[in-house]
């Protein structure tokens, strides 16, 4: 699940301040289904967060067409914490499995262009600021796990 920063402190906040954030019952809504992002140079399967450890999310993505894969994650809750390195080899096997160059994109933890090989071959470290570059192609063909991921 999602972490709900500070909310340990929402308790002590002013009336009026507190109704101006977000409640339970305006939280995050779950989607049926996911979209493709379309670019110029083809279809992007994008995820939000903790989304990249999930599979069989991931490969369908890649089965609806998605031609390379795009996740984005704020890990600055989890500083020095091991998140970095596990949503770094999550993003590692998610581009071996479906075949596809996968771009990781986070605010204070490792960002990566990973190849359909789990190659890393771009890398920023966690707390450094600074902009990778990265060479991707944009991949149709489906591996063996993405067409029959339930394997």
């Amino acid at each position: 699940g999602e972490l709900a920063p500070l909310k340990a402190i929402e308790d002590r906040l002013p009336e009026d301040l507190k109704r101006r954030l977000p409640s339970e019952n305006m939280a995050f809504l779950s989607a049926k289904s996911t979209e493709l992002l379309q670019s110029l140079w083809g279809p992007m399967g994008v995820s939000i967060c903790s989304e990249i450890v999930y599979p069989r999310m991931i490969s369908h993505e890649v089965r609806k067409g998605a031609t390379i894969l795009v996740n984005i994650s704020n890990l600055a809750w989890f500083h020095n914490s091991s998140l970095n390195k596990q949503v770094l080899a999550a993003s590692i096997l998610r581009a071996v499995e479906n075949g596809r160059y996968l771009v990781l994109s986070t605010n204070t933890g490792i960002s990566a262009v990973i190849d359909p090989a789990g190659v890393v071959t771009a890398v920023s470290y966690p707390g450094k600021r600074g902009v990778l570059l990265g060479t991707v192609q944009f991949l149709y063909k489906k591996t063996p796990f993405s067409k029959m991921w339930w394997l």
